[in-house]
């Protein structure tokens, strides 16, 4: 901003040869880099993300808790067992088509607003709440992606209701079974499990914040000092060695997501 605005100063020529112009290319340089090379057309429709499970929902999921997993320690967070991303994490509205994915697309892919952050040995109770939550209004922000977990909705079941103050009004029997890919079920038919155990859980800013309105009082963790860009160009690079193949992302994603009706 030129002097004339409010505590704005005129443009130093030595500054901006010498710092300004050299960030800028280099910038334009890493813009321009392959942060990794599709196999696979990858979904990242808004509708689509707030709505059900994609492959690109999957991949920045699996991103976000990878990041998660390999910084908790020095960050003095628990270490976690599943992650869940909230919709609201991104900003992208195409289908991403095979070949090349630049660093400058990637970041335009997910929220520079978004850190990481665990939960603490979230009970089975709560873990429910938290993707009713997700359940209740299909098609919003507050809808999840999620990693290491497998989930069974049936959306003509009753949807959470929140009271004034954020507390659960009435649960909701959306969520019909949640279990990990390892085999261990958390609720069935729409039942918790005893046997099922608390979780420590990955999840954003947003969520750990209780942005979309939920309130869970008994829950606390760390924050790990990764965003989530951070953690999606990290994974692509380092964990999948900049190849994103159709087996490990199908197109019609994993199946961490199933929607089902009850007879």
């Amino acid at each position: 901003l030129g002097a004339p605005a409010e505590d704005g100063v005129e443009a130093d020529n030595t500054l901006q040869t010498s710092v300004l112009d050299l960030l800028a290319s280099d910038l334009s340089v890493l813009e321009d880099a392959t942060a990794a090379t599709l196999g696979v057309a990858l979904d990242a429709g808004a509708a689509a993300l707030r709505a059900g499970e994609t492959n690109f929902g999957d991949l920045v999921a699996d991103a976000a808790f990878a990041a998660a997993r390999s910084t908790a320690f020095n960050a003095g967070a628990p270490s976690p067992q599943v992650g869940i991303l909230d919709a609201g994490s991104f900003i992208s509205d195409a289908v991403l088509p095979a070949g090349a994915l630049t660093r400058g697309a990637l970041f335009d892919l997910v929220s520079s607003e978004r850190t990481l952050a665990v939960f603490n040995q979230v009970s089975p109770v709560s873990l429910k709440a938290l993707l009713e939550r997700a359940l209740a209004e299909p098609g919003s922000d507050a809808f999840l992606q999620l990693s290491n977990l497998e989930l069974e909705v049936d959306l003509t079941q009753q949807a959470q209701v929140l009271a004034e103050d954020g507390t659960v009004a009435t649960a909701g029997a959306r969520v019909r079974r949640l279990a990990t890919p390892s085999g261990v079920v958390l609720v069935e038919d729409g039942a918790i499990l005893t046997s099922a155990p608390a979780l420590n859980v990955a999840v954003t800013n947003a969520l750990f914040e209780g942005r979309y309105g939920l309130q869970l009082p008994e829950l606390d963790g760390a924050f790990v000092g990764v965003d989530l860009r951070q953690a999606l160009d990290s994974y692509l690079v380092n964990n999948l060695a900049g190849q994103v193949t159709a087996d490990r992302f199908p197109a019609e994603g994993l199946g961490r997501i199933t929607s089902i009706t009850a007879d």
